[in-house]
């Protein structure tokens, strides 16, 4: 059959118009049935031709034109095409569930779930083998949970939904049925999670009886395939969970989820790491009465000094901290750190480089953004002065100085009173002898943070040393760490002057300077390009 060999040899390269001439002439010879003597291989020429031909075409012109011959196809030929066809999807969309997500992914996905929304539409009535139907299922599954990865959650969701919608509005027993189905396999891939996720959104409104069946298959396959493995998941995998996460509720947590999760983070952090994040941040309930367990099965991780390892794990910290409204529960798990920090912690190593205690001290800073509304502002002082003083003070490495700083200083946005002993803190470090501009900058940032409207008159005491940071920036205009410094310092003055009009008289000189054209330091071409980066 000419039409068909044209097909064949030149759908893959030619131009869009030859390509639209010969595929249209392949449809018309099946429609006036020019066809009917196409042999069983040349029809598995025709559906691989048709499967490779996915990912090349690109074009929405294109991608009409192959689904309006898949349509004439499957028409034509039902049965003896259709397991050829479901064949050839499934070598594509095996091959793109696990590569990188990226926007022709995404086109290729979508598409991929409107082609086999028409296979499933054309083969309605049709008795097919079990085997047939779960492979439709988990191909449908593939290309929804590639859509999901590379895309936002809410985006990639209300398009799978949109594409389930259509299809469940041709073939409306098919809802119940893939639910039947999904409940007859007895080893999910992990791509049938997307598909769960995005049927879980669909029936969260609707259908509530079948809501709460997919829920539990999710939740069960989710702790299984993910929480569960001893090899590490596809890193698409992950993301299109969000759904079944949040549909977890406190009891199914402490029953199901918790324990398999306890127990591979202890066996084996490295594999599954990395779902730990999006598993604490999707959860829809308050995590205080285990966040210490928690704490304590990620510190290992925390201090690995496999890089991706310790990323993942903060991330996870990161994620705890925001399930935490416990006050108590916070500051007890910022203790444990800093007693790791400080070598006293005797269920974790001894931390031996710099990144691993960079990191405790990252974990720590992430405590302070806790949803608590009870931590004690003398709760949060005592940490200063138990913790974080004399770690600050004995410390003579420049940058974790500079960290633990940073780290304070979200602590320190918390606070709405300061005491003697914190502004005495600031004085100290910032009037050292052995102190840099970075290392004073550092200070500053934090009593920026830290000094909000009344309490930052208590920083009149401080105008010589603040004033000593303005002027080391004037006359050394040249060195960028200096004029930051000088930036800094003239903020904090004038945010004093601000409060107190007689603090305004002891500003005489910065005031001028500020408003001399020819001490304009601020304003430089190296200072502003420098500086905006950090």
């Amino acid at each position: 059959m000419e039409s068909l060999k044209n097909f064949v040899r030149y759908s893959w390269y030619s131009s869009p118009k030859v390509r639209t001439n010969i595929i249209n002439d392949l449809i018309e010879s099946f429609k006036t049935n020019q066809a009917d003597d196409l042999s069983d291989p040349a029809l598995k020429v025709l559906a691989h031709t048709i499967g490779q031909l996915i990912p090349l075409y690109t074009t929405t012109e294109s991608r009409i034109l192959l689904s309006t011959l898949l349509d004439e196809v499957i028409r034509k030929y039902k049965e003896r095409i259709l397991k050829l066809i479901i064949n050839a999807f499934d070598v594509q969309s095996r091959a793109i569930c696990k590569v990188h997500p990226h926007r022709n992914a995404r086109f290729q996905a979508d598409y991929g779930l409107i082609y086999m929304s028409k296979i499933i539409v054309a083969i309605n009535g049709i008795t097919i083998e079990e085997e047939t139907d779960k492979l439709i299922l988990l191909i449908f599954s593939r290309f929804t949970s590639t859509l999901l990865a590379d895309s936002s959650t809410s985006f990639g969701l209300k398009l799978a939904n949109k594409r389930l919608n259509s299809l469940f509005k041709q073939v409306p027993t098919l809802a119940e049925h893939w639910v039947t189905l999904l409940k007859s396999i007895s080893e999910h891939d992990l791509a049938h999670l997307g598909l769960i996720s995005s049927l879980l959104y669909r029936f969260k409104t609707k259908e509530p009886t079948l809501y709460e069946q997919v829920k539990s298959i999710g939740i069960d396959s989710y702790s299984k395939l993910i929480l569960g493995t001893r090899t590490k998941p596809y890193e698409t995998a992950l993301k299109p969970c969000n759904e079944i996460l949040s549909s977890i509720d406190i009891e199914t947590f402490k029953t199901k989820v918790y324990p398999i999760l306890n127990r591979s983070l202890l066996r084996n952090p490295e594999i599954i790491i990395e779902a730990v994040p999006s598993l604490l941040s999707n959860l829809q309930f308050d995590l205080s009465y285990t966040a210490n367990e928690l704490a304590k099965l990620l510190a290992p991780p925390l201090i690995s000094k496999t890089e991706s390892l310790e990323a993942s794990a903060l991330a996870s910290f990161r994620a705890l901290a925001r399930q935490i409204s416990n006050g108590e529960t916070a500051i007890s798990i910022v203790q444990y750190l800093f007693n790791i920090l400080n070598g006293t912690e005797s269920s974790v190593n001894k931390l031996s480089v710099i990144s691993q205690r960079e990191n405790v001290l990252s974990a720590i800073g992430t405590l302070s953004r806790s949803p608590s509304t009870n931590i004690a502002q003398d709760d949060i002082l005592k940490l200063f002065e138990k913790y974080f003083y004399p770690i600050i003070q004995q410390e003579v490495h420049e940058g974790l100085i500079c960290h633990m700083l940073q780290q304070m200083s979200s602590w320190c946005s918390r606070l709405t009173n300061v005491n003697q002993t914190l502004t005495d803190f600031f004085k100290k470090g910032l009037e050292q002898k052995n102190s840099t501009a970075i290392t004073r900058a550092a200070y500053l940032q934090c009593m920026l943070v830290t000094y909000k409207e009344d309490s930052l008159t208590s920083l009149i005491p401080l105008h010589s040393t603040l004033m000593a940071s303005y002027e080391r920036g004037l006359n050394q205009s040249t060195l960028i760490n200096c004029v930051h410094e000088a930036l800094l310092a003239a903020l904090i003055m004038i945010n004093i002057a601000q409060m107190s009009s007689s603090y305004d008289s002891k500003l005489t000189s910065l005031w001028s300077s500020l408003n001399d054209s020819k001490r304009q330091i601020f304003t430089t071409d190296k200072f502003q390009r420098e500086i905006n980066p950090a």
